[in-house]
């Protein structure tokens, strides 16, 4: 997953008007390297820290965000 990817409709469209999915974007694009970091140490590959994240941002778009007090100790 690219740091600056945007999620999609799958048609490689970005989603429109859903200030919730922007908010959930931008706090996890901002604790990625964090995240990543965490998993790397604690897996030791890149292929599975990255399965973690992807796995974190499928849980986490499920969130709602604006209840989370910390979202960086959250994800």
């Amino acid at each position: 997953m690219n740091e600056r990817s945007e999620p999609t409709t799958g048609t490689g469209e970005p989603i429109a008007g859903d200030d919730r999915m922007d908010s959930a974007t931008e706090a996890f694009v901002a604790h990625r390297t964090l995240l990543f970091t965490v998993a790397y140490e604690m897996l030791g590959s890149a292929a599975d820290a990255e399965d973690v994240l992807q796995e974190t941002w499928l849980r986490w778009v499920k969130v709602d965000v604006e209840q989370v007090r910390d979202q960086r100790a959250y994800l």
